[in-house]
């Protein structure tokens, strides 16, 4: 066997222990070895490597029983380095640095003062350049950045459309690397989402993240890694046409999903009925607001699709909407009546705004150790 055999090896077993490490911590060096079937020495020597380069700290003893010395409990160092991600709308740039595990240390956010693309990448800079300075001093410093897009992005990252920021071809990803000299990931928001929940919350191997906001956007995880198609464009699920000849949507077409159950179209729709007279919790709180009904009969016409055409094991719905509202999640489930797939969970996200940015932090953190899969035991 040759030396690169050798290196790919000890990368590929490195690989394994920094992915059960971060699920499992705290662990022993012989829990390690239990759970990913690597023999002690081997785990030993590549332990001893992570802890020479600060990637690992050593706790003290385990606390239960074992016979002879008490095993030393190993965990990840989540100071040696931090991580900046932020998402971006037509309305607003939000942002949040965290350390190796995905703990959030600072969060801002901003509101947008001019989306043409020679203005804006300035505001980006300086927004990025306000959460680096609250940084502290550690080993490896920032070691990525992650953008989240509310639009269309390609698989080599350049943002190809974002119909309400009025963007097209806007290669930002170039334009950051060149400005901080490090490793920059962009994507659309919802795949981001759901690598968010999936690492943080919902480890199911088959899922979605809906994310109902001024569109309507949705990432796929299929057998646990991200689909996003072809070209990068997989889950633009906002521009199905669930209206043929229906309300023009800014994407070209018309009738489309978001255009009848996103949180923008239900706010809409209110303030035509109502002229701006209204009270939002009251008709959240209602049992029969007919706009309540609408939007609900709307998203299970869209859930209904993505239920039978994906037969997932969960779809987290992400709506600050929902979040008002829980049993909107019951009421909603109800109006899915096909017996095609009844073998599904219809969740609430816990992560919420933050979904988006923890699944930029979590692919960041995936490239820093080069590692395929990421479960985080912090939450």
């Amino acid at each position: 066997m040759d030396i690169a055999n050798h290196k790919y090896i000890r990368d590929v077993n490195t690989s394994i222990i920094i992915q059960t490490l971060l699920k499992y911590e705290p662990i022993s060096r012989i829990d390690i070895a239990k759970k990913t079937k690597l023999n002690k020495s081997t785990v030993t020597r590549i332990i001893s490597d992570l802890i020479t380069k600060e990637l690992v700290i050593e706790l003290g003893n385990s606390k239960i029983a074992h016979f002879g010395r008490k095993p030393i409990l190993l965990t990840t160092n989540k100071n040696a380095g931090h991580v900046v991600s932020i998402e971006i709308d037509h309305k607003m740039i939000y942002g949040i640095l965290t350390n190796l595990k995905g703990d959030i240390l600072v969060e801002r956010k901003e509101t947008i003062k001019n989306t043409e693309k020679d203005i804006i990448k300035y505001q980006i800079i300086n927004f990025i350049d306000n959460l680096i300075e609250k940084k502290q001093k550690s080993k490896y410093g920032i070691i990525g950045i992650a953008c989240g897009i509310h639009g269309m992005v390609s698989d080599n990252e350049t943002i190809k459309f974002a119909p309400y920021l009025k963007w097209e071809d806007f290669d930002l990803k170039k334009i950051l690397e060149k400005h901080y000299k490090i490793n920059v990931f962009i994507d659309n928001e919802a795949n981001f989402s759901v690598i968010g929940e999936y690492s943080f919350y919902n480890n199911f191997s088959n899922m979605v993240s809906l994310n109902i906001k001024t569109g309507i956007g949705m990432g796929i995880i299929m057998n646990k890694d991200l689909y996003s198609g072809n070209t990068g464009y997989a889950g633009e699920i906002g521009h199905m046409i669930i209206v043929p000849k229906g309300i023009k949507c800014p994407c070209g077409n018309e009738g489309c999903f978001e255009q009848y159950a996103s949180e923008s179209a239900f706010i809409h729709n209110l303030m035509s009925k109502y002229n701006s007279n209204f009270n939002l919790d009251d008709i959240l709180n209602s049992t029969n607001n007919q706009e309540v009904e609408n939007l609900l009969d709307y998203l299970a016409l869209g859930l209904n699709n993505i239920i039978t055409i994906l037969n997932l094991e969960a779809i987290i719905i992400n709506s600050s909407l929902f979040k008002k509202i829980p049993q909107f999640i019951t009421r909603l489930q109800k109006r899915l009546i096909s017996n095609m797939n009844t073998n599904y969970q219809l969740l609430l996200s816990k992560l919420g705004k933050k979904a988006c940015t923890l699944g930029g932090t979590t692919i960041v953190i995936k490239n820093f150790y080069g590692i395929e899969n990421t479960v985080f035991n912090s939450f």
